[in-house]
């Protein structure tokens, strides 16, 4: 094992050295990137967000991942059941799915009220240029 220690600090030492010769006279500049790349992939979090949603209510409504006890009367679930055969609808009536659900639709209302103020202060800000003119 002591024979480890020098191996160890030759390899660092060349280490250092190699990636300084290689930052220093290798290296270019990187390309500037303009906002085209940032934008493009701001429109994609709004799917993202429902795609997360949808497969998070999936993920919650399985029962060997996330027991929980029911939430609505046993004679709604066996309706519901029976309406889609195949699934166990009841599955998405549990208390934490409803608490999933609900926040995220605290967050889309934020979300959209946020949106409609911004919007409406810039409007007012433009308007009230356009008048100054």
């Amino acid at each position: 094992m002591p024979i480890l220690y020098p191996i160890a600090a030759a390899f660092f030492v060349v280490g250092y050295w190699v990636d300084k010769i290689l930052l220093l006279r290798f290296n270019r500049r990187p390309i500037q990137y303009d906002s085209y790349l940032s934008k493009k992939s701001l429109l994609w979090y709004k799917f993202i967000l429902l795609m997360h949603v949808i497969f998070g209510t999936i993920m919650y409504a399985n029962s060997s991942i996330c027991p929980s006890r029911q939430v609505f009367m046993d004679t709604a679930n066996k309706i519901l059941e029976e309406a889609a055969t195949g699934w166990k609808i009841r599955s998405f009536f549990q208390l934490h799915i409803i608490m999933f659900l609900g926040l995220m639709a605290l967050i889309a209302f934020i979300y959209l009220f946020w949106t409609l103020i911004v919007k409406s202060v810039t409007t007012c800000v433009r308007r009230s240029k356009e008048d100054e003119e």
